[in-house]
């Protein structure tokens, strides 16, 4: 979503053309589309075919229309571009995002743990000295390329993702091995009240920076009908979680007909833009759905025990025990009692069907999206 704080331009000149007394609700209403990401281009005539329906009715557009955040709301769903409604829920798009994301999560845990360790060994101790600072100085690298190898897989690169992947594991195999290396050689980092200020720094940094925007999707025109159905099969298994077999059966029927079409039309000119297509597949396959629901779960499994054996287990056995490690150690249980109520049978079907609900309202939108540029 995109939050404006006054009126924009594309659609500034149309609300002035309302009557006075229903410029706020024209300016409540485009203001409510932009928030949930329509474009402002898309809006303006919305709002022209709205002041028109008032002029021609001779009541108020609140009489009419309703509530003018619930109709903006509404109407932003089909304004939305293709793009954002395919990419809009991840948490980066980018390598400027990916930039923005990784200066915002770097001061947020510079500030946290600076915080924590300025309160537990004083301000001008250096607690962070030793190989772990150069861990510290990788480790935020190292995840936000992991975390783009989940997104360009997403985008049907399965290849090219397993390669960034790969990688970044071998990034944390050499920041350990280096480690290990250094472990005799003590040099000292700043002192702790340096690292809450950087954070703070780093953070306001990362808020300066635009929001990154989906870029635009490929123009599948020219594509045989072999790129064509192996880009929307990685789409499926890469966006969607659709294991390999899943994706071939939902293909089927559209790779039969292809068949038997012939060559005198292509594949996206039949079946629409290969990515909008992949969407609305997507949206009827219950298994699929199923699928990203466990991977998910899964994915928080991992993460914990990954949090124990790095945190908790070394603090218990080789350190003396301390509120720092009780407190890490309660935070790690209401984790994982959190994991365990969300495996709840009821909890999964509940999350199954709102996901279910996510991606026909997504593929409801992109019949309508307006296409990008």
């Amino acid at each position: 979503m995109k939050h404006q704080g006054k009126r924009p331009g594309p659609w500034d000149a149309e609300v002035e053309l309302w009557p006075e007394p229903d410029r706020q609700w024209a300016t409540r209403a485009g203001l409510a589309m932009t928030w949930f990401d329509a474009e402002d281009a898309a809006i303006v005539p919305i709002l022209a075919e709205v002041r028109e329906s008032v002029a021609a009715s001779g009541q108020g557009p609140g009489e009419l229309f309703g509530e003018p955040e619930a109709y903006g709301r509404k109407m932003a769903k089909g304004l939305r571009p293709a793009g954002m409604v395919l990419e809009g829920k991840l948490l980066f798009r980018t390598v400027g995002g990916g930039l923005k994301i990784a200066l915002l999560s770097l001061g947020a845990l510079l500030l946290a743990i600076g915080l924590w360790v300025c309160l537990d060994d004083g301000w001008v101790a250096h607690s962070l000295a030793g190989p772990g600072l150069l861990l510290f100085v990788l480790l935020p690298g190292l995840m936000g390329l992991a975390v783009w190898g989940w997104v360009i897989r997403t985008r049907g690169r399965l290849r090219a993702a397993l390669v960034t992947w790969g990688g970044a594991a071998c990034g944390f195999a050499g920041a350990i091995w280096l480690m290990t290396v250094l472990d005799d050689y003590d040099f000292v980092g700043p002192a702790n009240w340096v690292q809450p200020v950087a954070g703070i720094a780093l953070a306001a940094l990362g808020l300066l920076l635009p929001d990154s925007q989906p870029p635009a999707l490929p123009d599948d025109t020219g594509w045989d009908d072999g790129r064509w159905f192996a880009h929307a099969e990685n789409l499926l298994r890469g966006r969607y979680h659709f294991t390999r077999v899943q994706a071939r059966e939902g293909l089927r029927e559209a790779r039969q007909h292809r068949a038997l079409a012939g060559r005198a039309r292509s594949a996206a000119s039949e079946f629409g833009h290969v990515e909008v297509f992949a969407a609305q597949l997507a949206a009827l396959d219950d298994r699929a759905i199923t699928r990203s629901i466990v991977l998910r779960r899964l994915a928080h499994l991992a993460a914990l025990l990954w949090f124990l054996a790095f945190f908790i287990v070394p603090d218990f056995v080789e350190d003396a025990v301390t509120w720092k490690t009780i407190l890490q150690a309660a935070l790690w249980t209401a984790w994982l009692s959190w994991l365990l109520a969300s495996c709840r049978k009821k909890t999964m079907q509940t999350d199954a069907t709102r996901l279910k609900r996510s991606r026909d309202s997504d593929a409801r939108s992109l019949r309508v999206s307006p296409a990008d540029d």
